[in-house]
């Protein structure tokens, strides 16, 4: 996340994160670990997501000149890019070496839910 870009709606900045004092870090860290239990549930912050319009190049009278987007809770985002570069390696890893066609992966990944039902 890059300095100065922008807090969420309860006021949580990247710099806050990045240059807080490690009770900080253990308490956000304290935070995503219960996230992580089967019967709790994330904040209600973390539900919502604030809509802004940014300007492209061009005129300005265009509608079409304009891109709509969603940011989301520092938070959420932060505990997001965790969760995903800590299980992104073991499909990939799981992945037959010859090939990684698009039915392949649907399968596996099918299998997969199926498995965490169960």
């Amino acid at each position: 996340m890059k300095n100065g870009k922008w807090n969420d709606r309860s006021g949580v900045m990247a710099e806050m994160l990045k240059n807080g004092s490690d009770i900080l870090h253990d308490r956000v860290l304290q935070l995503f670990n219960e996230v992580l239990w089967p019967e709790s549930e994330p904040p209600e912050a973390w539900r919502q997501s604030r809509l802004v319009v940014i300007f492209r190049k061009g005129d300005p009278e265009l509608h079409q000149k304009y891109r709509p987007i969603a940011t989301l809770p520092i938070l959420y985002q932060l505990f997001a890019r965790m969760v995903c570069d800590r299980v992104q390696p073991v499909p990939m890893s799981k992945l037959p070496p010859e090939g990684y066609s698009t039915e392949d992966s649907l399968l596996s990944l099918i299998l997969l839910l199926e498995k965490c039902k169960e």
